[in-house]
């Protein structure tokens, strides 16, 4: 019993722990959908009916997670990474993970969450690094561009 106790407590600790992250998300979990927010660029990628939320990650780098909820308990879980962490509401659950390989990586609410909850599906998109810079610099213009483009249709009185 002994061992076994030992064995995950090492686990554990390896799982929990911290590396140096240059990319931190902050996910939302909310009625059947999730939001990725990249601090401190102004970019959020939110899903819809029928459309997944897809997070785009550096792939061989650590990423920074902090994961909350607006309404109940959901589950944020990607299969291929063997990993689940729950998101509470009124807590922010952190944590880091490395996606070693480029690919598209499926995840879904592995929480009960209500009626809707077999629609709660994501994407995580890992690509290199440069691609991953292009992405959100892409997505940052497009943050901007948007309240612009937005205020200039605006009909003056």
């Amino acid at each position: 019993m002994l061992v076994l106790f030992v064995a995950t407590l090492v686990t554990l600790d390896r799982m929990d722990a911290r590396e140096p992250s240059r990319t931190t998300v902050a996910i939302t979990a909310f009625d059947w959908q999730w939001r990725f927010d990249y601090p401190g660029t102004g970019v959020s990628v939110s899903g819809g009916p029928g459309t997944p939320a897809e997070m785009v990650v550096p792939a061989g780098e650590p990423v920074h997670i902090e994961l909350g909820s607006n309404d109940v308990d959901h589950s944020f879980y990607v299969p291929a990474f063997l990993f689940k962490r729950d998101a509470i509401p009124g807590r922010v659950t952190t944590f880091d993970f490395t996606v070693e390989a480029p690919g598209n990586y499926r995840g879904q609410c592995a929480e009960f969450c209500g009626v809707q909850h077999d629609r709660m599906l994501l994407t995580v998109r890992a690509v290199t690094r440069p691609e991953f810079d292009a992405w959100l610099a892409s997505q940052e213009s497009a943050a901007t561009a948007a309240p612009s483009a937005a205020s200039s249709t605006v009909p003056v009185p």
